[in-house]
């Protein structure tokens, strides 16, 4: 990004963070919320995450180039608090490969 184009980048604080996620009673929309803020993934490569994506031993996620929005392969670290969550997630669901989330576009 050129330095005319870099825009002020806000986070949120801890304890907005807080708040947000107290806000939620939904266990997807929870978890969906927690891997964005956690990982720094862009919507629209976690509406394309695929569980086979996610190394829970070595506590990443793999991006495939054609999700990316630049078009290159990341990996993104997890924390394994949020992997805990995704594993509790996933027998909830009982899926163990395809999408993470279904996610509907808009």
């Amino acid at each position: 990004m050129r330095k005319e184009q870099r825009r002020n980048i806000k986070y949120l604080k801890r304890e907005e963070w807080e708040q947000l996620r107290g806000c939620i009673d939904n266990v997807r929309d929870k978890l969906i919320i927690e891997i964005l803020y956690s990982t720094g993934m862009r919507v629209g490569e976690l509406s394309k995450l695929r569980i086979e994506h996610i190394d829970f031993a070595e506590s990443f996620v793999f991006i495939p180039w054609e999700d990316t929005k630049t078009k290159t392969t990341r990996t993104v670290y997890i924390p394994r608090e949020s992997l805990n969550d995704i594993k509790a997630y996933l027998r909830l669901t009982k899926r163990k490969k395809g999408l993470l989330f279904a996610l509907a576009k808009r």
